[in-house]
């Protein structure tokens, strides 16, 4: 119970690092020299052995769901259920009692606990754990509401509010560091994705949004050398794919918001999209990550080029897609010795052959879609 009193009170101060550390107390310092023993813990930085931590959850839980139902003080079981969610973030019951113990102090409440939630992301199990990210837009919306007086409907709604220019850069780096702690977290793109829709909705509906443009093609440039440097991270795909949506609905559906610098720095970072997910193509072939990367940034400047009036060149621009991917296909082919050594690996002709053929399959069958749309009068799908 000492080394659980100890953590919770270190986990109360200013934490900037967190470290799980290999073996036992006794392998890192000693009682004489270490007021803090077990657990290590100077500068702000906290390192705690694993061993012992695994003994303070087994105790912490026990002691949990003891006191629960005696109604201990608030206190007591902040302090149980913070060291619970450091050894399990994953722990429902916890985070659940957390949030109504909180609650009732909206005010104060937020900042304490948003600092925990990102300590917590430091560790391999916080940073993939979809109730942690939950539980941390719980506390976004719930810090930005208190002061309006909120609703519990707006505190429920999984949603980031909407923030300060320098809280989104907060948001988008703690998602990065997750991502570098647990590779591919799909729940910190998740996160991110929340964000990138809470920017959205203030750029469509503020008058002074210049700031927010910029840290909009600020998070494009991040995201794109993410890519660069992670190739097989699909969800990175995917946000990029989601940030030049934004960029192409404001330059097409709704230019009136930009004035004419702004529109010109969009078209300029769009005019970029397809060159770079032609030269990843081409640079890892065999990876289905930059296969979708192509597919979708083709599809989404397909509506741009409608929407500025450039439908006269589409026939060359379909042709010109097929060229390049025929010459990937066969550029590797030829880089490629075929070996048939084993029985179950597919040469790699084959495999990109099927991709570029699932590739052309589905832009077929999407111009199908417009067509069909444009015929009867429709929108485009």
């Amino acid at each position: 119970m000492n080394t659980i009193h100890k953590l919770a009170q270190i986990l109360k101060q200013s934490v900037s690092s967190l470290d799980i550390l290999p073996g036992s107390g006794s392998d890192w310092s000693s009682p004489d020299t270490n007021p803090h023993y077990p657990i290590l813990f100077e500068s702000g930085n906290l390192g705690i052995p694993e061993k012992e931590l695994r003994k303070a959850y087994l105790v912490a839980v026990k002691n949990f769901a003891r006191i629960l139902p005696e109604g201990k003080t608030e206190d007591a079981v902040l302090d149980l259920t913070s060291v619970i969610l450091l050894a399990n973030p994953a722990h429902n019951t916890a985070f659940n009692i957390r949030k109504k113990l909180l609650s009732r102090h909206p005010l104060q409440s937020p900042v304490t606990e948003l600092a925990l939630t990102r300590l917590l992301f430091q560790t391999r199990d916080g940073a993939k754990s979809s109730l942690l990210w939950h539980h941390r837009r719980y506390f976004l919306r719930m810090q930005h509401y208190a002061a309006e007086r909120y609703s519990s409907s707006s505190i429920m709604a999984d949603e980031v509010p909407p923030l300060t220019v320098t809280q989104f850069e907060e948001e988008f780096a703690l998602a990065t560091r997750a991502c570098e702690v647990y590779p591919r977290s799909y729940f910190a793109w998740l996160h991110r994705t929340k964000c990138l829709q809470s920017l959205n909705a203030i750029i469509t509906t503020e008058s002074a949004i210049s700031q927010y443009m910029d840290l909009l093609l600020d998070e494009r440039i991040r995201t794109r050398s993410w890519i660069e440097s992670h190739i097989g991270d699909h969800s990175a795909v995917h946000y990029l794919c989601e940030i030049d949506k934004v960029l192409i609905n404001l330059v097409s559906a709704r230019p009136s918001l930009l004035d004419q610098n702004a529109k010109l720095a969009v078209h300029a970072t769009l005019s970029t999209s397809l060159p770079h997910a032609e030269e990843l193509l081409f640079s890892y072939p065999d990876h289905e990550t930059t296969w979708a990367y192509y597919r979708g940034i083709v599809i989404l400047h397909r509506g741009l080029e409608e929407s500025d009036g450039e439908s006269g060149a589409e026939g060359t621009v379909q042709v010109d897609r097929r060229e390049l991917i025929r010459d990937v296909v066969e550029e590797t082919r030829q880089s490629t010795p075929i070996s048939s050594s084993s029985a179950h690996n597919k040469p790699t002709s084959i495999v990109l052959a099927s991709r570029a053929y699932v590739f052309l399959s589905y832009a077929v069958y999407v111009a199908f879609r417009l067509g069909a749309n444009y015929q009867s009068g429709g929108d485009p799908a």
